[in-house]
């Protein structure tokens, strides 16, 4: 089994990368928003699947505390209600930074709901 994992990484790293495509110059124009300043307050909920979806919803929360951490953002859980195996069925984490908005504006609503799929 080890001569074929190895056989097979070796096949992995062999096939080119396709290089990413240069971001357009129109997303670069776009103008910062006013909101892109405020605080965000980020509620995760856990959807039907039971326990995988309460774990499921734990991990998103360590994934968006590391990328608030890489950013150096303060934040913090102000809510949350566990799972019965792990995890959470909801959790609301609080981003405090200047620009903790900038960048999000494309996944918020009208109601400034913020919906991952």
């Amino acid at each position: 089994m080890e001569g074929v994992g190895g056989r097979l990484l070796e096949l992995l790293r062999s096939v080119p990368r396709p290089a990413l495509p240069p971001l357009a110059p129109q997303v670069m124009l776009l103008p910062s928003d006013p909101l892109d300043e405020k605080n965000i307050m980020l509620e995760i909920r856990a959807g039907t699947g039971g326990d995988e979806a309460s774990i499921w919803a734990g991990d998103l929360l360590k994934m968006y505390q590391r990328y608030a951490a890489a950013q150096a953002w303060k934040h913090s859980v102000i809510a949350w209600n566990d799972g019965e195996s792990g995890g959470f069925k909801e959790v609301t984490l609080e981003i405090k930074a200047r620009v903790a908005g900038a960048g999000w504006g494309w996944e918020r609503s009208g109601a400034s709901v913020y919906r991952f799929t």
